[in-house]
């Protein structure tokens, strides 16, 4: 399989990110968790968003956003950067922080669920930066870092950023994976205030 220049770049970006062992329900994992919210950051800053973290109660909340288009809708793509952990070891077949490319499949912690997922929306949002007949909505991304221990610190970020998650232009949508109730509340609640 042949990989033009870009492809292949987005592919490295995406093996730096999976090398994080950002597991949020270890402790132990703490500094790592940390560590990939503010590579994930910068990484969303280097495309051109105005990325920020955001500390919680737990782990930091990322939220970018890309230029401001008046009247434009809004679309939130939504995606978490913390991964379960990698137990039990010996059924990998090489190091889940490590990624493998084996054929077509790239093998790491996270690649599935939901680096892999919440990487593809962001590079595709740098693609069509870099193109200056795009015409884009208002982009923002709010990625967490505590999905896979249930999320507890989204619904108050939610609700204390409300007027900044606001859709700025006609209409709002959402991508990524299903919010918990309590999520969409809270994002149906913004919509209101």
């Amino acid at each position: 399989m042949k990989l033009d220049h870009s492809l292949c770049r987005v592919v490295a970006q995406l093996c730096d990110f999976l090398r994080w062992p950002s597991i949020s329900a270890d402790p132990a994992h703490r500094r790592d968790v940390a560590g990939c919210a503010r590579w994930l950051a910068a990484h969303l800053r280097s495309i051109g968003l105005d990325a920020a973290l955001h500390p919680t109660p737990g782990h930091p909340v990322v939220l970018a956003r890309g230029p401001r288009r008046p009247g434009a809708p809004t679309v939130l793509i939504y995606g978490h950067y913390d991964v379960q952990p990698a137990d039990p070891i010996e059924l990998w077949h090489s190091p889940p922080f490590e990624p493998t490319i084996r054929g077509c499949k790239l093998f790491a912690r996270g690649a599935a669920d939901n680096k892999g997922q919440v990487f593809a929306h962001i590079a595709a949002v740098g693609q069509a930066l870099g193109d200056p007949d795009a015409k884009l909505p208002n982009i923002v991304f709010l990625i967490e870092g505590e999905e896979e221990t249930g999320s507890p610190s989204i619904e108050p970020f939610l609700r204390a950023h409300r007027r900044e998650l606001r859709p700025g232009g006609t209409s709002g949508y959402l991508i990524g994976a299903s919010p918990r109730p309590s999520e969409a509340y809270a994002m149906e609640q913004s919509k209101k205030q």
